[in-house]
């Protein structure tokens, strides 16, 4: 999860969802295109995602998948919470 930090013309709380693509049993055709929510919804893997042109914190956010996924992908693994305080970012685990 990561908040935009103050100040910024848009904000918002990015909560980061991930899945295995594999286990998805079934596809409905026609739920992505222009007028919806999610306009270029692609499944990628992860180290061709680190070439995708992406804003910083959705790479820091991918870095934490993948050591995330190194380590065993643990459901009760703490997951990371980015914030802006004070001028800064922190990283806490929820």
């Amino acid at each position: 999860m990561a908040i935009t930090p103050p100040g910024r013309p848009r904000r918002f709380d990015a909560r980061f969802f991930v899945c295995d693509a594999a286990l998805i049993a079934h596809r409905a055709p026609g739920i992505v295109h222009a007028e919806a929510e999610l306009v270029e919804l692609i499944w990628t893997p992860l180290d061709e995602a680190e070439r995708l042109d992406l804003p910083l914190i959705t790479r820091v956010v991918l870095a934490e998948l993948a050591a995330a996924g190194r380590a065993g992908m643990s459901r009760f693994r703490a997951r990371p919470f980015y914030h802006h305080e004070r001028k800064r970012w922190l990283r806490d685990e929820l």
